[in-house]
């Protein structure tokens, strides 16, 4: 049974976060008028890329497309003057950058996005059937848990990287926390992706 309540620990922290990040998103006053469009338009541009920016529907679901070069941007961030929005239309434009330099360590965790998505929505299935069959369940599907937080973990990395070439470091935490909820956000954004491929 402590399996199990681990495995419900370990989705309520990215929760948490997520609910947190819900409320930044909404309640983050900044000074400049200027839409997160505009500041990923700028760092885009000053780093000599067209990429296209493309407004992406649902709440946090902010990324870079490594497949097609595009950054997904929520229409909280995309259209929002917040500092939440703000920090986060950075740092996908920032991830793009580093995509262009050949960075190798966004390289990798660009492949290792898809992988977490299917991890996500494969452990809360497994979670769902041990509590329904087998305990047996619930333990392969807390080994799936631990992957995603090794993946969050190594996510956190490249965020340290990051955070070293984004100018407004007065919010950063926001990214941090960002990274966490990240496990919910890649199953919201696994849902669109299946939706919008229909």
């Amino acid at each position: 049974m402590f399996n199990a309540y681990f495995f419900i620990v370990l989705l309520v922290i990215p929760i948490i976060s997520y609910i947190v990040l819900c409320v930044l998103s909404r309640n983050s006053k900044s000074k400049s008028n200027e839409t997160g469009f505009d500041i990923a338009r700028k760092i885009l541009d000053d780093n000599g890329l067209n990429n296209y920016i493309v407004l992406t529907k649902g709440l946090l679901v902010d990324h870079y497309d490594y497949s097609q070069r595009v950054v997904r941007l929520s229409s909280v961030v995309y259209d929002g003057t917040s500092v939440f929005a703000h920090v986060i239309a950075s740092y996908i434009a920032m991830i793009a950058v580093m995509d262009k330099e050949k960075n190798s360590h966004i390289k990798v965790r660009g492949y290792l996005v898809n992988v977490v998505k299917f991890l996500m929505i494969a452990a809360i299935i497994t979670f769902i059937l041990g509590l329904i069959m087998s305990y047996q369940f619930i333990e392969f599907a807390l080994c799936m848990m631990i992957v995603i937080y090794l993946y969050c973990i190594y996510s956190i990395y490249g965020t340290m990287q990051i955070i070293k070439r984004i100018k407004d470091k007065d919010s950063l935490w926001i990214l941090y926390l960002f990274d966490f909820s990240a496990i919910v956000v890649s199953v919201i954004s696994g849902v669109n992706d299946l939706i919008e491929r229909r």
